[in-house]
Formats: structure tokens, sequence, C-alpha cells
């Protein structure tokens, strides 16, 4: 699913990332682990195809190196995403419906939708406890009930490579664990998670192999 082989990537002459191979297989669970500025938000945006040095490196992600005549959007139509930085980006009026429902075609504003995809986020806002905040401004929830919504945008299309970068912050430690319980139960054994907390008990129970960065070096793989 995801090869990094010998990625180093640099601002100004001083390396973020040093050295740094990686292998994950398909149906892996994963944790990125490290301080801030261990160089954990650069490895995942060369995944995600975000960094422009994703194409001088030795980068693959479904098997297909990058510069190799893919475009960004057939690498993110197979990722679902949470992240700090993608939680910024959502400024435009929509309900939370709205929101989660962007996760189907890999944008931050609203899209018209199907029957099907409607029902597709409904039944996980049901799952999620969301139902009653559906209609509501994205913008007025709370932080942990935005995040939330945007745990259901990375879940609604599938993905066979699922990355959840600090999905939990802002959240209570009740909606922690079912949002834990949910994904330890219902992520398919063929789909790949790889997961980012700097709070260990964040991590589901489910996730068996950990990479720690350090200083933008691998410090552990296990």
């Amino acid at each position: 699913m995801i090869a990094l082989r010998d990625v180093t990537v640099a601002y100004g002459g001083r390396p973020v990332l040093d050295r740094v191979s990686w292998t994950v297989r398909r149906g892996e669970r994963w944790a990125l682990i490290g301080p801030n500025g261990s160089g954990k938000t650069t490895l995942l945006s060369l995944v995600c195809g975000d960094h422009p040095q994703a194409y001088g490196t030795d980068v693959s992600v479904f098997g297909q190196r990058r510069g190799t005549g893919e475009s960004i959007w057939d690498v993110k139509r197979r990722i679902g995403l949470v992240s700090p930085e993608l939680h910024l980006y959502f400024t435009h009026p929509m309900t939370a419906h709205a929101a989660a429902a962007t996760g189907f075609f890999d944008v931050v504003t609203p899209r018209p939708t199907t029957a099907d995809q409607d029902a597709a986020v409904g039944r996980l806002f049901a799952e999620f406890e969301l139902s009653d905040v559906a209609g509501r401004p994205f913008g007025r929830l709370s932080t942990g009930q935005q995040r939330l919504v945007l745990l259901v945008r990375a879940l609604v299309k599938n993905p066979e490579l699922l990355i959840l970068d600090e999905p939990f912050q802002g959240l209570d430690r009740p909606a922690v664990e079912h949002a834990k319980a949910w994904l330890d139960a219902h992520l398919g054994a063929d789909q790949t998670l790889v997961f980012v907390s700097h709070h260990p008990n964040e991590i589901p129970a489910s996730v068996t192999r950990f990479l720690r960065l350090d200083g933008g070096r691998v410090a552990e793989v296990g």
C-alpha cells in the first residue's frame, strides 16, 4: 500500500525526513508516532501526494511510484483522511451532513449527492451519535462534533487506505472510546489504517504495528 525507500526531504538544506524507509501492506494497522517536528506531517503529505517533493523521491502508493502517470485525484479517491490541517479548510457554510458528504468527492465545499450517498452518511451519523446535528451548520458545532463529522467524512467512501492524523482532538473520553471501538469493530480486513496520535491511550486496539520518527529519522519500527 505504501513504500518509501531511503526518502530524504529537506528545506533550505535542513533535512525534515532523513533517509526514511517504510513499507505498509494491505490490511495492516499502523501507529505513526513521534514528537512535534519529527517529520510525521511531511511523511503523510508525501503519501497523499500533497508535498511537492513527492515526485522527486522514491515513494510508491497502491503499488505505483509517484510521477509515473497517476494524478493526485487518482490517489485521493482511494484514501480517507482526517488531519488538523484539513479541518482548517472547512470554512464554507454547509450543514454537518453536507460536510461529511464532501468525502465522496475529496473536496471541502458541498456537492450534490445521491440517495445512496446520503444514506451512507446517515448510517454513519447514527453509529457515531451525530444524527441530531446532521442539519445544523458545521461551523456552529463544538470542536468535538466537528472532528467526529470529519471522521465520518473520511469513512464514507470505505477507503482502501485510512489516514487518521490526531482524529480525536477535542473529543471527550466517552467519544474517544466509542470511536476507537467503532474502528476496531467495523474496519474491513483489507482496509489499511495509519493512525497518528501523541496519546497512546487513543490508539485503537487493532493497531499492531508502529513507526516512531525522531528528528526526521526512523527511530524504531515494531
